[in-house]
């Protein structure tokens, strides 16, 4: 039956043989169907079972508990993190909207708002996929098939440059997956349709890389994700030196296949992303491949590649803000100091805006440096801000606005921007990782328990993750796993002064003192060799309740600028020392807020 005006008014009800309406949709439970203005729309199994278990409590809370209990029962081998973002991803997708009309509850659950849900259209398209407010496309890494492996750096350029240009087509009606997903779902060996489904995606592109005396060949194919239709497909055959102009036209044609139209406008931003000289555009893949590899050998080696790319054309301003990059990302994950490359990466930011004010790339390259260098977190938030304005399918600028709103205390926003993250590229363990950071800062533990855990089944080898992990599981009272883990790290030779610091930390709050001291005389032994952040020092000092040779290590991060001392107003290991005017005073010359003295805000958030 329908919904008369006065059962409308009440919550809408999933019993079989009932109908709900909402906006241009109807769920019919005894159908176990859901149509859009009359159409059907094809939904899984487990996704339609969310929708009714939702819809039976509209406006209210659906716990996580109650979605395992209904979707999974007693199968508890299931990955239940990531089972429940899958579902309620290919759920918003089939409404058509990302977050609108169900509302996250972190740490909690779901609430399904069918007054949010999009409006009607009288004049649907026949395409199936196109009664959604936006199709999804998911771009495959390129095989390479060439005899020599050093080639690979082409096939993921192109790659990358095939979902860099896609996402700039037409933001509002072509959502494009992340290269990380992307990646993950290639490296399950799943079959289409199954990379269809899990990433949540209308179509596919994938295709190849052959380079064998001094010939290029690439292939490259457009397909149904349903069917596994091939809808197009197009190939090269010439010198290396024609893939720039190969590359050029592809989005615009992959686009044209799936029925979008460029204006003027867009062409012309798709035509300035791009250098137009070979040897620069070679130099720049160079660069981002190694850059990809986030060691400080391959770091050293992607910023030579990009220098030489802006060698070859001053003006590229992809390569710029690749060296921008390249240049921030060191003191955060190398222990470098940033003294010695805040001028170059700011100015290298600075000319990748004015070659290309327009380029995502370049807007968070120059929040990067604001944020971790510079430590002007508002100037970073208006950054991020305009680069996912510029180019909303940008992964990386919602990843980086969500950190800068987490520090400046915005927490709800800051969990908005990184469920967009998720939503773009769900399968990018950084992503995961990084949530579990911004939930710790608003000290909301039980998500950010389950975005670290999600993080790890990603990728079990991310350090990032499982640190993320480790400090989680010690503000929850689990210090002894939390050691387990980090001992663990502590053995790898990339292990770095993040670790040893948090582990010596908690060394010390459980009373091992002669352990943690053990740290501290590691990294006295690091600091003969290189750089060593003041402010790992300053962190065991605090768990062994010295609050002088604390305060004294965090004065001389603040003299060398070390880039930890970011994380001073909200991580809750410096709670015990917020009382003393000392180390409100530090904080207060670090200058975060710039453009904003308001206090810095320290509360739980869980929604």
């Amino acid at each position: 039956m329908t919904n008369t005006p006065e059962r409308s008014a009440a919550r809408p009800s999933a019993e079989p043989g009932t109908a709900i309406h909402f906006g241009p949709f109807v769920l019919d439970a005894g159908a176990f169907s859901l149509r859009r203005d009359g159409q059907l729309v094809k939904l899984e199994r487990r996704p339609m079972e969310l929708l009714l278990l939702l819809a039976a409590s509209s406006g209210r809370l659906v716990t996580r508990d109650q979605i395992v209990e209904r979707l999974w029962g007693s199968q508890i081998h299931v990955e239940i993190d990531m089972g429940i973002h899958t579902a309620i991803r290919k759920l918003r997708r089939a409404l058509g909207d990302s977050r609108g009309c169900i509302e996250t509850v972190a740490g909690k659950g779901y609430r399904f708002m069918p007054s949010l849900c999009p409006s009607g259209n009288s004049h649907l398209p026949s395409d199936p996929a196109s009664a959604r407010s936006r199709r999804v496309i998911a771009v495959l890494p390129f095989d390479i098939l060439s005899p020599s492996a050093s080639d690979a750096y082409i096939a993921d350029g192109l790659t990358d440059e095939t979902i860099a240009s896609l996402g700039r087509i037409d933001p509002d009606r072509l959502a494009v997956i992340g290269r990380m997903s992307a990646i993950a779902a290639r490296s399950m060996a799943w079959p289409l349709d199954a990379i269809g489904r899990e990433l949540g995606a209308d179509y596919i592109v994938e295709g190849s890389v052959r380079i064998e005396n001094e010939r290029l060949r690439v292939t490259c194919k457009l397909i149904d994700a349903a069917d596994q239709r091939q809808i197009w497909a197009q190939s090269l055959d010439a010198e290396p030196s024609s893939l720039l102009a190969f590359q050029r036209e592809l989005a615009t044609t992959i686009a044209a296949q799936i029925h979008l139209q460029l204006d003027e406008g867009r062409t012309d931003v798709l035509r300035r992303r791009q250098t137009d000289n070979p040897a620069a555009y070679d130099q720049f893949l160079r660069g981002r491949h190694l850059l990809y590899q986030h060691t400080a050998a391959t770091n050293k080696r992607a910023l030579e590649c990009f220098q030489q790319a802006t060698a070859c054309d001053p003006s590229y301003a992809l390569a710029w803000a690749g060296t921008s990059e390249t240049l921030a990302c060191s003191p955060i994950n190398s222990d470098l100091p940033a003294g010695a490359i805040a001028a170059p990466a700011r100015a290298a930011a600075a000319r990748a805006l004015a070659a290309d004010p327009d380029l995502a790339e370049a807007q968070t390259a120059m929040g990067f440096v604001q944020f971790w260098l510079d430590w002007d977190w508002k100037e970073a938030e208006r950054s991020f801000r305009r680069a996912t304005e510029t180019d909303p399918n940008y992964p990386a600028a919602h990843r980086m606005l969500g950190i800068a709103l987490s520090h400046l205390g915005h927490h709800v926003e800051a969990h908005e921007a990184f469920t967009q993250a998720r939503i773009l590229d769900p399968f990018h363990a950084l992503i995961h990782a990084l949530s579990a950071f911004v939930a710790f800062q608003a000290r909301d533990y039980s998500t950010a328990l389950g975005h670290a855990r999600h993080a790890i089944v990603v990728d079990p080898n991310f350090w990032i993750g499982r640190f993320q992990l480790a400090q989680i599981l010690a503000e929850t009272g689990e210090v002894g796993q939390a050691i387990e883990i980090l001992e663990k790290m502590c053995r790898f030779p990339s292990c770095n002064s993040k670790v040893l610091a948090l582990q010596g930390y908690l060394l010390a709050v459980s009373g091992k003192t002669e352990a943690a001291r053990s740290r501290l005389a590691d990294l006295a032994e690091r600091a003969r060799a290189g750089f060593v952040p003041p402010y790992a020092c300053a962190l065991i000092h605090l768990g062994l309740n010295d609050a002088e040779a604390a305060l004294a290590a965090l004065r001389t991060a603040l003299e060398v600028r070390d880039v930890n001392l970011v994380f001073l107003p909200h991580d809750p290991k410096w709670d015990r020392l917020r009382s003393d005017p000392r180390f409100a005073e530090l904080i207060a010359q670090c200058a975060f807020e710039k453009t904003n003295s308001r206090p810095v805000r320290l509360r739980a958030v869980n929604g």
